[in-house]
Order: C-alpha cells, then structure tokens, then sequence
C-alpha cells in the first residue's frame, strides 16, 4: 500500500539511465544535464492519426538534495497499485547531482505516485504528484 511521506532530492548517476523507454549516456549526468534531442522516427511513425489523441512524454529534472544516495525511484500512475519497474535501474544518483527523467510510457495522465529509496534503506513516497506541473520543471529530493 503506498502511503505519503516527504521527498528527497537527487544526485546525477554515473552510468546509462534506464528510463521506462529512453536511454542515456554517461554525460546525461551533470548538474545541469540535459536528454539528447535526436530521433530516428519518422513523422509517420511518431504522428498520430485523427482519431488518436497526441501523447507526449513526462519530462522532469530529478535532483537529490539529500545527504544519502538514491538507489531506486519508481513513477507510477496514481491509480496503479503496483510500482512498475525502477527507473534507475542498476544506477545510483549521488547526494546533491541531478538528472532528467523521461517517462514514455503512452499514458495520457500526469498525476503519479512517487517511491524514492535511498541506499540507508530509507523509503520516501509522495502520493498524487502532478509531474506537469513541478516548479521549474524539476522534482527535487529533500530531507525534513
């Protein structure tokens, strides 16, 4: 059962960032990173027809503001209860680095539930987060 708690905030990772369906490199992971903007897609493949609402991707800076290293972090729809898969994978965000976060999952909601855990084993969930709507586009870790 998920249950709301305050928010950390996150270190850039060192290594490729699994992101639901986009990838990134190892220089994706500064403090003021940013996504590659290349596509293979062709406007065919990407466009949606009249009858197909257009969906777009959740972008988001995630920063840790914590003392603790972030070693999962999970985004799932709010009306899930299941956590889906973790967004940082193998990686780990370091105390006071920042990342972008894509999630392309082709969901047309903007409302998640957030579940940070930090290498300390702490667990920090924020329920009913409007990822369209951050402050400065960033979701940003803190400790209380």
């Amino acid at each position: 059962m998920k249950t709301s708690t305050f928010h950390k905030l996150l270190l850039p990772l060192a290594l490729a960032l699994p992101i639901l369906t986009v990838g990134c490199s190892a220089s994706d992971y500064t403090p003021t990173a940013s996504m590659p903007g290349s596509s293979s897609a062709s406007a065919s493949e990407v466009a949606p027809t009249p009858s197909q609402p257009a969906l777009q991707d959740l972008t988001f800076a995630l920063t840790n503001a914590t003392n603790y290293p972030l070693v999962r972090f999970y985004a799932s729809p709010t009306k899930l209860n299941d956590w889906e898969e973790d967004i940082l994978g193998e990686d780990v965000l370091l105390p006071g680095y920042q990342t972008n976060i894509v999630i392309a999952d082709g969901r047309s909601t903007c409302i998640y539930d957030i579940k940070s855990v930090f290498q300390d084993g702490d667990e920090l969930i924020e329920e009913g987060v409007d990822l369209c709507r951050l402050h400065e586009g960033t979701y940003t870790l803190v400790e209380n």
